[in-house]
């Protein structure tokens, strides 16, 4: 399925033979072979060294087993909001590793590089989920 994975800043701007960054410390990997899957296409860049660190984007693609995120579309994303204030809600993709915690307390995971607290107090959906280890999740936060 092709959908948006991750939207963030880019928090690594070079990779293996210019073919991947990261975002939110998730690496993220350029497609220019038809025939491993859709080649990436940009919007607000033409190519992925039109990206610098910081830069805020939204990646669609597909989780391969790895964690990594195989592009099918990255888009810039504007830095700042209407108020001129910087974004700070990010969204990522993967696999969940790490899971610590009962549920009814802050349980901290990491996904895809980037390490996760969820106080007790937030919800997972849908409910009645609980979370494990190897579980696909989206998470949404700050």
């Amino acid at each position: 399925m092709i959908s948006s994975e991750i939207t963030g800043p880019v928090t690594q701007v070079s990779g293996v033979n210019g073919t991947s960054f990261r975002v939110v410390n998730q690496v993220v990997n350029i497609n220019t072979d038809p025939a491993i899957g859709p080649v990436t296409v940009f919007e607000g860049a033409s190519a992925l060294s039109d990206f610098a660190l910081g830069d805020r984007v939204e990646v669609h693609g597909d989780v391969r087993t790895d964690g990594a995120i195989l592009a099918s579309r990255i888009e810039r994303k504007p830095n700042l909001d209407a108020n001129n204030q910087p974004i700070a809600l990010v969204k990522i993709s993967g696999l969940i590793s790490a899971l610590n915690g009962e549920p009814g307390s802050t349980r901290t995971f990491t996904v895809g590089g980037t390490q996760v607290s969820l106080p007790a107090d937030r919800p997972v959906t849908p409910t009645p989920a609980t979370l494990s280890n190897g579980q696909r999740v989206k998470v949404f936060g700050t």
